[in-house]
């Protein structure tokens, strides 16, 4: 999934509309991402992978703001005098000026560059071009240098450049096939739009490029402008993950899933579902992990029984051992290793029995310690059949469960129930994932669940008890805890899930929310809700259901408000 040249120029349309003579307000950094609000809508650029570039208003911008004291600085107080895309690259450029205390005007520019599925921003002084601030990463460009614009080879843009010129250096390549030389020659190529192209033109990518094939793959092509200019956008699936673009998929026709709007709408879209069904996907593993780790415990437990079985069966040996022992206490030396005697329980008087002692002891001692051993492997006997046969039933239980989930006839949520249920994901220790039992009574815990606008899970205790179990066994130790201040409530987790970024501060509202709704202070309009990472909790020596201790504490204050209940909510 990336951005192809003709969604950039949309995009530059969109932000070019929306921004243009807007004064920057406010200006912040969250790890990898760049914030930039104005009076009316909110700029997020995601630097990274797979990132995007997109307009943000209303609720979204509000909770994004802030004021960074790192480059970001100098953005606060420009005007956006517009936006334009780069003529050859996948770049948009933002022209900025600003005013500062003698009326003196200065000039900047604020690029981000859509290159190898990543988004980098830079913001550079027109003055004297160097580079004043970078977010992303990317190693060609660095503070205090001159910007360095991308290279790369000779590539055309329809539209703009010969036909001519592209047919000569199209057929002076060495591989000339139809794919691969649009791919090297035409501006911003990236699969998606190349499978556009070929579809709407009607001609086999893997075919040998000749004059005819590639004027009329350049008179498609040029056509991509026209549809790039509204500034409207698609979200459409493809090869199981979303994409965007701002040319339409009619090679669908009908197939996979089509959501159209604004390029800033479209990339969300298709940023978010993907995600989230990397985190599905995750989860799914994580089930089967925790399925294939059953088995093998309960085959090595399987295992571990037969051989005490087996072990057990010399029971009635050591008994008489014992006894034979005890009848002739005064035929053993004292601190012999072994001792042979007569075997008192042979009827023709003329058996021998050899018997190991532990020389450190005495006759009695050794012979007491040999019927102790015999009632133990008596009780096995007496058990272990019976565990057995459990663990037999329970192996037969996990193989036909691991049927259903791998066969897709049960959901990953449901499966996880029953895993739990059998106690089988308390295997895995202090988990944010797993389901635990109450500490009393063993029921399940089932906290309440939601979902943040950014998709990050939120639960929230129903009662002391569950209070205990989701902070003290079900969170992680980076998850993220929350509590009404003064007031008894739900203790409240943002579960970080496998994520290594930070949460959004829109995320961290959204939960603080939550906790501030399940307490006594729902009725107030505005809560002080505090959190930390749930490793900086603790439960007081001696203290009763639902009491905790925090450090490194931190407050937000927030309206109450509930969030959207997750698929598997229990609410």
């Amino acid at each position: 999934m990336a951005y192809d040249y003709y969604t950039v120029c949309a995009l530059s349309t969109e932000l070019d509309a929306a921004l243009a003579g807007q004064l920057i307000a406010a200006a912040n950094t969250r790890g990898t991402v760049l914030y930039v609000e104005c009076a009316a809508r909110g700029l997020l650029a995601e630097c990274r992978r797979e990132g995007t570039l997109r307009l943000l208003e209303g609720r979204q911008r509000q909770s994004e703001g802030g004021h960074g004291e790192g480059p970001e600085r100098y953005l606060r107080g420009a005007r956006i005098l517009g936006a334009v895309a780069g003529d050859r690259d996948r770049v948009v450029r933002l022209v900025l000026e600003r005013v500062n205390s003698r009326g003196e005007t200065s000039r900047g520019t604020l690029l981000f560059e859509m290159l190898n599925n990543h988004l980098t921003a830079a913001l550079l002084s027109e003055r004297t071009g160097q580079v004043l601030g970078v977010w992303g990463g990317e190693k060609r460009l660095r503070p205090g240098q001159p910007y360095s614009a991308p290279t790369g080879g000779r590539r055309f843009l329809p539209g703009a450049d010969s036909l001519d010129e592209f047919i000569d250096a199209a057929m002076a390549q060495e591989d000339l096939q139809l794919e691969g030389v649009c791919r090297r020659l035409l501006v911003g190529s990236d699969r998606q739009q190349l499978a556009e192209l070929f579809y709407r033109a009607t001609i086999d990518p893997n075919t040998v490029a000749d004059t005819a094939s590639l004027h009329a793959l350049w008179e498609v092509a040029t056509g991509f402008f026209e549809e790039a200019r509204t500034a409207e956008g698609y979200a459409y699936t493809a090869g199981n993950r979303w994409h965007f673009s701002a040319l339409a998929p009619r090679r669908l026709d009908g197939n996979g899933q089509v959501q159209r709007g604004a390029i800033s709408a479209v990339s969300a879209h298709a940023v978010q579902s993907n995600r989230r069904q990397e985190q599905e996907v995750q989860h799914r593993e994580r089930i089967g992990q925790a399925l294939r780790r059953a088995q093998k415990n309960g085959r090595r437990k399987l295992a571990a029984l037969q051989a005490d079985l087996d072990e057990a069966s010399d029971g009635a040996e050591l008994e008489r051992w014992g006894h034979i022992l005890l009848a002739q206490l005064a035929s053993v030396p004292a601190g012999a290793e072994r001792v042979e005697l007569v075997d008192v329980f042979d009827p023709s008087g003329e058996g021998r029995c050899l018997i190991e002692l532990n020389p450190s002891v005495s006759a009695a001692q050794n012979a007491a310690d040999l019927l102790k051993r015999a009632q133990k492997y008596q009780r096995r006997l007496q058990l272990i059949p019976e565990r057995i046969r459990q663990q037999v039933a329970g192996l037969s239980e996990l193989d036909s469960q691991r049927e259903l989930f791998e066969r897709e006839k049960v959901e990953p949520q449901e499966t996880e129930s029953w895993l739990a249920e059998k106690g089988y994901l308390m295997e895995r220790g202090k988990g944010a994932e797993q389901a635990k039992r109450l500490s009393s009574g063993g029921a399940l815990a089932h906290p309440r669940q939601y979902i943040t606008s950014d998709g990050w899970r939120v639960m929230a205790g129903r009662n002391n008890k569950e209070n205990d179990v989701l902070t003290h066994r079900m969170a992680a130790q980076n998850d993220f805890w929350f509590h009404a201040h003064g007031y008894p409530g739900s203790h409240v987790v943002l579960q970080r899930d496998g994520r290594k970024e930070e949460p959004s501060k829109q995320a961290l509202e959204e939960a603080a929310a939550v906790a501030a709704f399940w307490s006594k202070g729902k009725s107030a309009k505005k809560v002080p809700v505090v959190y930390t990472l749930a490793k900086y909790v603790s439960k007081p020596r001696g203290g009763a259901p639902g009491q905790a201790i925090m450090k490194r504490e931190k407050t937000i204050v927030v309206e109450p408000k509930l969030l959207p209940q997750a698929d598997n909510s229990h609410n």
